[in-house]
């Protein structure tokens, strides 16, 4: 008999066997247990639906739960992760996501969806917040290399100079594989964290953006903002989603089309309140 239920964090040894299915070089069973755990102090005390055929687990749609700060509240948030199904039983891969649908109190996100799951997410209210990134190149005039952009990596003095809902956005990510950076001039700063991945079509690697703390200030000083996180980070490129550029368009850079639109429903958080971090790609450095 087919049922679909909560899992929890003791599912993962049942689970795991289904997210093999996955086949990503990068991404190992240690790796995804990360999904089996709490990682931003979400409400929930489960991690996401399994699909079963009598006590076999046949899908998964992961959820990570997380409470995003905003204007000095928490955003109870839900990120759609890892959804796959035996072939067999693909027919009904839409009844792990109904439950997930009648959280009508969650802001939900979706990263990674396929194009038909995209489809389906838009006629059920969610809405694109992003579909481009850039690619930029450690590359910049020679002024910009005297100019006064101080660049902090400490994650102490980081965490010193942070104030309100970023102290929050700090603390959610202190323990995580992330990078931190605090960039300060003339009495602004911006705060960044990011990652490092690597490409599946060349062993290199590569700076991700998750999350940028006043994309004013990093939209005019991106060039020295991308030369020194190449440098610090030892990173051939930066990928940086084209919201937080802010229009600006950067010397030295490609534009290219997300392999999946980044989708959201939300009552409380509006497609520029939405970031990278409470997510699967700060996880996964996928």
């Amino acid at each position: 008999m087919i049922s679909i239920s909560k899992a929890y964090a003791d599912d993962f040894d049942r689970v795991s066997p289904v997210l093999v299915g996955f086949n990503n070089q990068y991404i190992d069973k240690e790796t995804r247990r990360a999904l089996f755990k709490n990682q931003f102090n979400g409400k929930e005390d489960f991690v996401g639906y399994m699909m079963t055929d009598d006590d076999c687990v046949v899908g998964f749609l992961g959820l990570i739960f997380s409470q995003i700060p905003h204007k000095g509240r928490l955003i109870p948030t839900c990120n759609l992760t890892s959804w796959i199904v035996d072939e067999a039983y693909r027919s009904r891969s839409l009844f792990l996501l109904l439950p997930v649908l009648k959280m009508l109190e969650y802001t939900i996100t979706d990263y990674t969806a396929s194009d038909e799951v995209a489809a389906f997410l838009l006629k059920a209210r969610f809405n694109i917040f992003e579909t481009h990134y850039r690619f930029l190149l450690p590359v910049t005039r020679l002024l910009t290399l005297f100019k006064s952009v101080k660049c902090h990596t400490d994650k102490a003095y980081i965490a010193s100079q942070l104030k309100g809902d970023e102290q929050v956005v700090f603390k959610d990510h202190e323990n995580l594989n992330c990078v931190h950076f605090l960039f300060e001039s003339n009495g602004q700063s911006c705060y960044l964290i990011l990652n490092s991945l690597v490409r599946k079509k060349a062993p290199y690697l590569i700076g991700q953006i998750l999350y940028v703390g006043n994309s004013a200030y990093f939209a005019d000083k991106i060039e020295e903002i991308r030369w020194q996180i190449c440098k610090k980070l030892k990173v051939l490129a930066i990928f940086v989603d084209i919201r937080y550029l802010e229009g600006v368009v950067p010397p030295i850079s490609i534009l290219r089309e997300l392999q999946n639109p980044r989708l959201y429903r939300s009552d409380s958080l509006t497609a520029a309140d939405i970031q990278n971090n409470y997510s699967e790609l700060a996880l996964f450095n996928i």
